[in-house]
């Protein structure tokens, strides 16, 4: 009865790891498709209007490094670091964070966060805003 008892309460624990989880399948990499209509600045390039995908790189450890890539995945347009930003209520949808820090220039965008997700990534810039240069 004693055995029975614990397979039974095994099984149980192991079959909650099978139940679906409410996260969104790509939690893990964080991928989000965002349409900007006018220039965006990212760190260390001035992006044009367009589509264009955000997502964690795929690199063993690190979950501070965002990728940018065009619409369909075949050109990436960036590699930038970040740090951990925390929200206080996890966004209902994608969020990006835009600072306007010069009259002409396009906005820069600062942080972004995932659906559903109260840490996002907030973006490392050069102290010389000279670097920027238009993304071709």
């Amino acid at each position: 009865m004693r055995l029975r008892g614990s397979f039974v309460l095994i099984t149980l624990a192991a079959s909650l790891f099978l139940l679906p989880s409410n996260a969104p399948g790509d939690d893990w990499n964080r991928l989000s498709t965002a349409m900007f209509d006018h220039a965006i600045q990212i760190p260390g390039q001035i992006l044009p209007p367009g589509t264009y995908v955000f997502k964690l790189a795929e690199i063993s450890g690190e979950h501070n490094v965002v990728q940018v890539w065009n619409a369909d995945q075949t050109f990436l347009h960036a590699s930038i670091m970040g740090f951990p930003q925390y929200m206080s209520v996890a966004p209902k949808e994608d969020l990006f964070i835009f600072e306007q820090e010069q009259k002409n220039a396009p906005p820069t965008l600062k942080s972004w966060f995932h659906e559903g997700n109260q840490a996002g990534i907030r973006f490392i810039y050069p102290r010389d805003s000279r670097q920027v240069t238009s993304a071709k």
